[in-house]
């Protein structure tokens, strides 16, 4: 099942019941802008409430303006990486990859172990069929999460667009190994 970016995912992000419930995802479809509001953690929390608006605009599906409250939240507090991260994802659903690609790494950047912004890159990459981007992001998923089956899949499409059928079903047979284990 395909979807356009323009209606990208909008959900709960949780890695167990992404895995569980979206078996069928593509890489290609697979940006995630979660609904759920930030709470403060160490950010600005004026920027979080920003944040937040943003936030409640993007699931609406007003990009445009949601792209407005998230370079607030960035103007408040430049490093806020879940506020990059989150304006990457309407620039996306504005299918303006490179300059979701930038905040993605951005986010990346200032919170080394961001598994959503690492998704959201990759399958940002696979739009701009950066297929050798993609692989590596999907391989630093699966360092961080190596029980995650979905990471697994998600590479090996990528191993598959750049030729490497080896390794493509080498990660398919480890995304069935894994899903045995639920």
């Amino acid at each position: 099942m395909k979807f356009s970016l323009s209606f990208a995912l909008i959900f709960v992000f949780s890695l167990v019941s992404f895995e569980q419930t979206k078996p069928e995802s593509s890489p290609e479809q697979a940006v995630i802008i979660s609904a759920v509001p930030l709470t403060k953690n160490g950010e600005n929390a004026e920027a979080v409430k920003v944040c937040n608006r943003g936030i409640e605009l993007a699931v609406k599906g007003d990009h445009e303006l949601s792209l407005t409250e998230f370079n607030k939240a960035i103007e408040l507090d430049p490093t806020f990486a879940d506020a990059y991260n989150r304006r990457g994802a309407a620039y996306s659903n504005l299918n303006n990859n490179e300059r979701a690609i930038a905040d993605f790494s951005k986010a990346i950047d200032l919170q080394p172990d961001f598994d959503v912004a690492y998704m959201n890159r990759a399958s940002s990459y696979m739009l701009e069929k950066n297929y050798k981007s993609a692989a590596s992001d999907y391989t630093k998923l699966i360092e961080l999460q190596p029980e995650m089956a979905l990471w697994y899949s998600f590479r090996a499409d990528a191993y598959d667009k750049l030729g490497n059928k080896k390794l493509a079903a080498a990660d398919r047979q480890k995304e069935q190994d894994l899903r045995k284990k639920l």
